[in-house]
């Protein structure tokens, strides 16, 4: 029950723990370096050992291990590559791709036949001046465009992620809409501080922040800013009615499905 030295660093989040080898005293786990990537990491237990990144590429791995630690199946994705799975083995401290499992190579290429556009991936300040993590799809370089901000917004959740998934952002700019996707106060994988920001105030400063994110966005010349609007669901309806009933919200609609309007009818995880 004592604890003798910390195995991971300050700063970085861990979000899962994966295995131990007991015989190379290697313990396993997954964190985020970056709030929008997760990377497979390996720490020696012993004194003054590093954590090892094993796992290469941007975007999301994940991985499960066998009973010993000897070998284990990743999982990789990104924003524009669906799911891969390949087969690893330890040897001598080091991790060797035995085969691949499955690289979805139909969908892959499926997928890019579409000529999807890519985010622009950005920090974008709040009113405070801290950094909110952003990323903006656009339809037209171009011209003028409508703008709709997505979110969620709940505690320790994330929609800034560097991942695959068929995306309904697709099809709002497909119809000539920019897209704005945001990640504000209490969002996940930036610390215990930032999920700790909205505790005792769920929603407020979370308008803040979306405000903030739409007047920055709509300054650019890409976006109509007398055309915006924004859509949340759950957690996000309930958002997107309190932002709106701010007297200097900047859109002129507002989507929330499926909203949470009373918090007495609601889980208790929020009312508590």
């Amino acid at each position: 029950g004592v604890k003798t030295r910390a195995l991971t660093p300050e700063g970085i989040d861990v979000t899962a723990l994966y295995a131990a080898d007991e015989k190379a005293q290697i313990l396993y786990y997954q964190a985020a370096p970056t709030p929008a990537t997760r990377q497979i990491y390996g720490v020696s237990l012993k004194a003054g050992a590093t954590p090892v990144q094993i796992s290469e590429g941007e975007g999301m791995h994940s991985a499960r291990f066998s009973h010993d630690a000897r070998y284990m199946i990743e999982c990789y994705q990104s924003f524009q590559t669906p799911n891969t799975y390949a087969l690893y083995k330890a040897e001598k401290g080091k991790w060797k791709k035995e085969r691949v499992l499955e690289e979805n190579q139909a969908l892959r290429e499926a997928w890019q036949a579409n000529q999807l556009p890519e985010p622009q991936w950005m920090k974008i300040p709040n009113s405070k001046g801290q950094d909110l993590e952003a990323m903006l799809m656009l339809p037209n370089p171009k011209s003028q465009n409508p703008l709709v901000v997505m979110h969620y917004s709940g505690p320790q959740s994330q929609r800034v992620l560097n991942r695959w998934r068929k995306r309904f952002e697709y099809a709002l700019v497909e119809q000539g809409y920019a897209v704005l996707i945001v990640d504000s106060r209490g969002s996940d994988c930036r610390g215990r501080a930032w999920r700790n920001e909205t505790y005792m105030s769920l929603g407020q400063k979370e308008a803040e922040d979306l405000i903030a994110a739409a007047n920055y966005i709509g300054a650019r010349e890409e976006i109509d800013a007398s055309r915006m609007a924004i859509i949340g669901w759950s957690y996000g309806g309930y958002e997107t009615l309190y932002t709106m009933s701010q007297k200097n919200h900047p859109f002129k609609a507002g989507i929330a499905i499926a909203p949470v309007t009373d918090w007495r009818l609601y889980d208790s995880a929020y009312t508590e």
